[in-house]
């Protein structure tokens, strides 16, 4: 009777001890898993902050364009607003020149120097709207809608793994989504502004040349 109780015994613990390398197994593998899921939680939320970085370098950019644009509005004005004195002063240049300019100036209506600052004042308040129209407000609220990242710093208990990462992929889907429409907006925005600077080095030149003419004419008229 002894012997078969201590070879029963023998058998329990051989067996206690066969299972213990597949708990210690089992345990590990566990443990490596977690550590796995929970890198991969902060991957995606550092990529989420990544994105929220590059949301709001574009709209910074955005801001930066909308008053590029007025800059470059308000330039073209005072070079139509140039224009607009050279013709007067070329009149008076033909008026003094010779009693026949007076005479053809008196039958020849003024020069409208107002109705080109008009057009280009009208042309800015709707080009002026291009920027918010293409790029949205560009203004601190619009972060607002974004999620925080910084809330999400650590995995919540009571969630799976899984449906963590499918909300931080949706997210950064969504920032994704987000980014490419600035992007489009600012590349339309920026071939907008090239078009008003090459407009504006005509202008230029433009008045540069009516400047050198009256220059001359009047150098003319100096020496008679």
């Amino acid at each position: 009777m002894l012997t078969t109780l201590n070879s029963s015994n023998q058998r329990l613990r051989i067996a206690a001890i066969l299972r213990l390398p597949l708990v210690n197994g089992g345990n590990s593998c566990y443990k490596k898993k977690k550590k796995i899921e929970q890198r991969t939680i902060q991957s995606s939320l550092r990529s989420i902050a990544l994105l929220n970085d590059s949301e709001e370098v574009g709209i910074q950019t955005a801001e930066e364009l909308s008053r590029q644009r007025e800059q470059l509005q308000n330039t073209e004005q005072k070079l139509d607003e140039i224009n607009s004195a050279l013709r007067i002063s070329q009149r008076h240049l033909q008026g003094i020149k010779s009693i026949f300019g007076g005479i053809k100036n008196y039958f020849t209506a003024p020069p409208k120097q107002h109705q080109t600052v008009q057009e280009n004042k009208e042309e800015k308040s709707e080009d002026t709207s291009n920027v918010e129209e293409r790029v949205g407000p560009v203004s601190s609220s619009n972060t607002s809608n974004r999620p925080s990242v910084r809330t999400q710093t650590t995995m919540p208990r009571d969630r799976s793994t899984d449906a963590i990462l499918d909300d931080n992929f949706d997210i950064m889907g969504a920032s994704l989504t987000r980014l490419k429409g600035l992007g489009l907006s600012l590349h339309t925005e920026i071939e907008d502004q090239n078009s008003l600077v090459e407009r504006i080095i005509g202008k230029t030149e433009h008045v540069d040349h009516r400047i050198q003419q009256q220059n001359q004419q009047m150098n003319k008229i100096l020496k008679k």
